[in-house]
């Protein structure tokens, strides 16, 4: 439907233009008449209404600005492929609130529907819930620093307390209402769902992958290397791509990036050569590269669906920030991106 409009476009707006031709603005004016005598004898002498009509000054058609990024954005899903594509800082906000009384630690974002954004902030043990224009909808305080957040099938939200072995599951229909909750055997850090089942890391607590049925009920324990690489030490965020058959997942005491099948087999393992210190937050774009943060080098990295290196979307030059965890956009080609120990989040469009 998108690129239909986009081949017809010309037509609507030549359209739209010709109605504003015919387009009039119309002032209402009320002349009372003086004789109050008149109006005593009869109400149809109480005033005239008169109308004058004059030429609209409207624009010949719509126009759409947008004040930055200065060079062609691109939304929807248009232009060239996304490794093709170059990074444009969008726009710049600020999800602390006034009785926050420590730095914000943006962990984990969801993008929703209706530009709806749902802040996972570790520091203040908060969830935020901003919609259109960084608008504050709704916050819940929480008892234990969240980190890391996804949609169940069921159009509920999955929150993972990692020092309180907690996930905590909420609704999210309207406004977030409180739900149950699923304790785990191990600390819960990274959290997401592949076919009706739940994948966690566990950080330091074993240095181990749980899966889970939807219900919480644990299935298995995976630990690929049988706990004798160093490579597999302190999973960290977990991504699943699109299709459900691969798990990408980073790990903090390895500086590495692991992919997997869904039969937990290695498909490939990624280390940037300066990655000297951990990646942390992965997340996939619509065609299925991977988004990666690389924390210590203050860059997020683009990588192929084959674990490649495309290219480097955010330098240290340009952003001085430790990033922290990256969310792709499902419904137009933009990201964000969130930083260790900080107030802000980025937004970055991809661009022709």
């Amino acid at each position: 439907m998108l690129h239909n409009i986009e081949k017809n476009q010309d037509r609507y707006f030549k359209a739209i233009a010709e109605y504003q031709e015919e387009l009039k603005y119309i002032k209402l004016g009320l002349e009372v008449n003086k004789i109050l005598q008149d109006l005593i004898n009869g109400l149809n002498l109480f005033g005239q209404i008169t109308v004058t009509r004059s030429q609209t000054k409207l624009s010949p058609c719509p126009v759409v600005t947008v004040s930055q990024p200065t060079v062609e954005t691109v939304s929807g899903f248009s232009g060239k492929p996304l490794k093709d594509r170059k990074a444009v800082k969008l726009s710049e906000f600020s999800v602390k609130l006034s009785d926050d009384t420590s730095t914000c630690y943006i962990s984990d974002v969801l993008t929703l529907q209706r530009a709806k954004h749902v802040f996972v902030d570790y520091n203040t043990e908060k969830i935020k819930v901003y919609g259109e224009n960084c608008q504050l909808q709704e916050c819940m305080k929480l008892q234990g620093g969240p980190w890391n957040a996804c949609i169940l099938p069921d159009n509920k939200m999955a929150v993972t307390l990692p020092h309180k072995k907690t996930i905590l599951v909420f609704g999210i229909a309207d406004k977030i209402h409180s739900g149950r909750e699923i304790k785990t055997r191990l600390q819960c850090w990274g959290i997401a769902v592949m076919k009706d089942q739940l994948v966690i890391t566990t950080g330091r607590d074993k240095h181990c992958i749980l899966v889970l049925d939807i219900n919480g009920s644990e299935i298995r324990t995976v630990r690929p290397d049988n706990y004798q690489s160093e490579k597999l030490l302190n999973p960290c965020y977990v991504k699943i791509n699109s299709d459900e058959t691969i798990i990408y997942i980073s790990y903090y005491g390895g500086n590495k990036m692991f992919a997997y099948n869904t039969s937990w087999n290695v498909l490939f393992t990624y280390t940037d050569q300066g990655m000297n210190g951990p990646p942390f937050g992965i997340d996939t774009d619509r065609e299925g590269n991977i988004f990666l943060c690389g924390f210590s080098l203050c860059n997020v990295q683009h990588i192929s669906t084959d674990g490649k290196l495309i290219k480097v979307l955010i330098t240290k030059k340009e952003e001085n920030m430790l990033p922290l965890t990256t969310t792709f956009y499902r419904d137009m080609d933009r990201f964000c991106i969130t930083y260790h120990d900080c107030d802000i989040f980025n937004v970055y469009d991809m661009c022709d």
